[in-house]
């Protein structure tokens, strides 16, 4: 058997012959450049994986490196917040891609800030990827260190070559003009992200029609001023994700996507027709995510959170995810006793802080989801909705919110909850180990409920928090042995049930 030091020795007699037999001479572990014996392919990917600026400066480790970056077949250049002269940056994109010898291409990615007077530049960019069959394809003209009217005025446009490139697999485009010819020509497009567009519906229609392979679809503050609709006809897109956030209140949203298996959406539900949702029956995965802002909950009444509810009804999936914002929403339709709606989901995943006003929502989708058989809820900080009159008319003791609730959750198996004990900002290390297990009290008895009233439970996992000042307190005291202990010693409905604490 050869050994693993006689395997990289014959890897290294790949190498250019001159630079090989140099390296053979070396009889010693310590002596030897283990990386430079490696063959010119794996070198190649693995600077493919790094901003091409540090790409160029491994030309300076010796000869062996000096022309190396010519042949990467990645060029990725984002600017940096210290980058302020946007002509530097062209003049060393035009000079980088005039030295670059790559025959092929497999990404190319650029961001920094769009100027008119740059048209023709990255022009010359485009069409030199476009010529060695660029498989990915990155372009971000939008910069936080550019000023805001630029971004107005000065929108690159992209040439209609552009559209009937035959070797694009994956395309992402920020804040540019898109350009589009009469027909679009993109067929070996699996992956497009869009960013900040105003798409009519029969561009975007034509768009994704000419993309006869398209399978990911990714809209980013698309149609802030007017109805979102896509079409998508062919039955291979298979995943949606939409984020809107800048959205104005009252446009329309409309799907049609016959094919449809994932949709994910965050932002502000502030659109009008979510019941386009009802008409996606082949969907197997939902995720909604609004944690990041919290326009659309500021209306300070509880009309608005109607909507979660029946999102729920219109969705017939197999894997939900939901976050805080949404599960505090549920809430307020629990406090109400509003009717309920029919869970379909056997997988759900929650991300929560298990703070009061987010445990009605918690109960609202346990006992209305009655094929649920693995349940995941991540620990995370939340914060809280501004319905203040509404949570004082209808208050309630969060400690005992668990002790008077029962329902049976019959098909539940398996339970995984990451970062227990976890979920604060502010954690202060100097505190007991007591104080801080009856500080997050309210975890515990969610724990100690689902014990007691899952039946056929099988396997319950407990991940303690990961974070320094957690770890920090757990060095002092026996933390997780108290944990293990507490947790331990509440009644269980399923007598088979196996505990993991970690």
């Amino acid at each position: 058997m050869r050994t693993e030091y006689e395997k990289l020795r014959e890897m290294g007699k790949s190498c250019h012959s001159k630079h090989s037999l140099k390296h053979r001479r070396q009889n010693t572990l310590g002596s030897c450049d283990w990386l430079s014996l490696l063959p010119d392919p794996l070198l190649l990917h693995i600077l493919s994986f790094l901003p091409i600026e540090d790409v160029i400066r491994t030309s300076l480790l010796s000869r062996r490196w000096r022309y190396l970056w010519m042949f990467v077949p990645s060029i990725d250049f984002r600017c940096r917040p210290y980058y302020k002269a946007d002509k530097t940056i062209v003049a060393f994109m035009d000079r980088l891609l005039l030295y670059h010898e790559a025959m092929k291409v497999q990404k190319f990615c650029i961001q920094f800030c769009y100027r008119d007077e740059y048209a023709d530049n990255v022009d010359s960019w485009i069409h030199t990827m476009l010529r060695r069959n660029v498989e990915e394809l990155y372009l971000d003209f939008f910069h936080s260190c550019c000023p805001y009217y630029l971004h107005e005025k000065a929108l690159y446009k992209l040439p209609r070559s552009f559209f009937h490139c035959r070797s694009l697999i994956t395309l992402s485009l920020r804040s540019c003009d898109l350009n589009l010819p009469s027909s679009v020509c993109l067929s070996s497009l699996k992956t497009l992200c869009l960013c900040k567009f105003e798409l009519t519906s029969d561009m975007l229609k034509n768009l994704i029609f000419g993309c006869p392979l398209l399978e990911d679809l990714m809209l980013k503050n698309c149609n802030t001023n007017s109805d979102l609709i896509i079409l998508a006809a062919h039955p291979h897109l298979k995943r949606l994700k939409i984020h809107d956030v800048y959205v104005d209140l009252g446009y329309e949203i409309n799907i049609h996507a016959p094919g449809l298996l994932m949709l994910e959406y965050s932002g502000c539900l502030k659109r009008r027709n979510y019941d386009c949702i009802k008409t996606l029956k082949s969907l197997e995965s939902a995720k909604f995510e609004c944690e990041e802002y919290d326009w659309c909950l500021d209306t300070n009444h509880e009309n608005y959170c109607f909507l979660y509810p029946k999102l729920l009804g219109y969705l017939h999936v197999k894997d939900l995810k939901l976050d805080s914002w949404f599960i505090q929403a549920l809430s307020v339709m629990e406090v109400l006793n509003s009717s309920a709606q029919h869970i379909t989901a056997t997988c759900m995943e929650m991300k929560t802080g298990l703070k009061k006003w987010e445990l009605p929502g918690i109960a609202y989708l346990l006992k209305n989801s009655p094929s649920l058989g693995t349940l995941t809820v991540s620990i995370k900080p939340s914060e809280k909705i501004k319905l203040d009159d509404f949570q004082k008319k209808y208050d309630f003791d969060e400690r005992k919110y668990w002790k008077v609730k029962f329902f049976s959750l019959q098909h539940l198996k398996k339970v995984i909850i990451h970062n227990f004990m976890g979920g604060d900002e502010y954690l202060d290390s100097g505190q007991s180990a007591g104080k801080f297990i009856r500080d997050h009290d309210n975890e515990f008895q969610f724990v100690k409920f689902l014990l007691k009233n899952v039946v056929a439970l099988q396997i319950m996992i407990v991940k303690t928090s990961r974070e320094d000042t957690f770890r920090e307190l757990a060095k002092k005291e026996p933390l997780l042995l108290k944990i293990t202990q507490r947790i331990l010693s509440f009644p269980r409905a399923s007598p088979n049930v196996r505990l993991w604490v970690s």
